[in-house]
């Protein structure tokens, strides 16, 4: 029986009895090396402090259950500056500081885990404990949660293989708010929507040429394009844009007013929305000559 075929690292460990039992098999196993090296600071040291066994579990042999039971060794650290005065030899390919599973069966489960998932690991766990692989249901959660935890937020919970989705169309409101930022759209993915909307749809392309056109006017205050947008609007054939033209053409004086004074009536809604502010706050509470006291006080003020 060679060592090499039993043990996860034989190069670090002596395998020295085997205790056999109906359902179980118990390896006493020893440490090889004469030094080892401190975790905190890295000095190597071959001063032994005391010696211990650890209990670990390993793979199953033929349906057999196998522990470890590992004799190692504590050394004292030779810097005097190192907080760690005493630690303890490490094995890192055969378990990990303070695990109870080698690392082969940690393994083992987390594939396990990872090809079957929650439940149906769990289950097949119950089928393979007969076959002397040590574990339970929530050792399969546990791996398979630790597995859950390295995987980008949007795959954590995802069931099977994730499959490519198409992106999400953009909504009304922010499809209209691309159409008004096309010219001067930075990002390739909205000027490649806007663009293939457009060419979808020519009524969507005309009616985001005279939004983009009426904003131009409005923020520009060009009083003298108004009579030619009206035009291009109302022939359009953009059944909203004909109601609004419709709509602005009754109430001209205004629009020419808006487009060619340099006061607008911004004040005015602000005062209105700050009177209807108080008013609401002591709505019920109040007659009006306590409103008008707070309105005029704020003025004033």
């Amino acid at each position: 029986m060679y060592a090499a075929t039993l043990l996860a690292d034989h190069t670090r460990l002596r395998l020295e009895r085997i205790v056999s039992s109906a359902t179980s098999l118990t390896l006493a196993v020893r440490t090889t090396g004469l030094t080892a090296a401190c975790p905190n600071c890295g000095a190597v040291s071959g001063r032994v402090h005391s010696r211990y066994v650890r209990q670990v579990a390993d793979l199953p042999w033929h349906g057999v259950s196998v522990r470890l039971d590992l004799h190692a060794r504590k050394f004292f650290c030779p810097d005097p500056d190192c907080p760690r005065r005493v630690f303890t030899g490490r094995l890192p390919r055969v378990v990990a500081p303070h695990a109870r599973r080698t690392r082969r069966l940690s393994d083992a489960l987390t594939l396990l885990a990872f090809a079957l998932g929650g439940e149906p690991g769990a289950r097949a766990v119950a089928r393979v404990a007969g076959a002397g692989l040590p574990g339970s249901k929530e050792v399969v959660r546990y791996h398979l949660s630790r597995w859950r935890a390295q995987l980008p937020a949007h795959l954590r919970y995802s069931r099977g293989v994730p499959q490519p989705q198409p992106p999400a169309p953009p909504s009304p409101r922010r499809a209209a708010w691309m159409l008004l930022k096309a010219e001067g759209e930075p990002k390739a993915g909205h000027r490649a929507f806007t663009e293939g909307l457009c060419g979808l749809c020519p009524e969507v392309a005309a009616a985001a040429r005279l939004a983009r056109e009426f904003s131009r006017m409005v923020r520009g205050k060009c009083a003298w394009a108004s009579a030619g947008w009206l035009d291009a609007a109302a022939g359009s054939g953009v059944a909203e844009f004909e109601g609004f033209t419709a709509g602005l053409r009754r109430d001209q004086e205004a629009v020419a007013a808006a487009l060619s004074c340099e006061w607008g009536n911004g004040q005015t809604e602000g005062q209105i929305n700050r009177l209807k502010t108080i008013k609401r706050r002591t709505y019920g509470r109040a007659k009006f000559d306590l409103l008008r006291a707070r309105v005029l006080h704020r003025a004033q003020a």
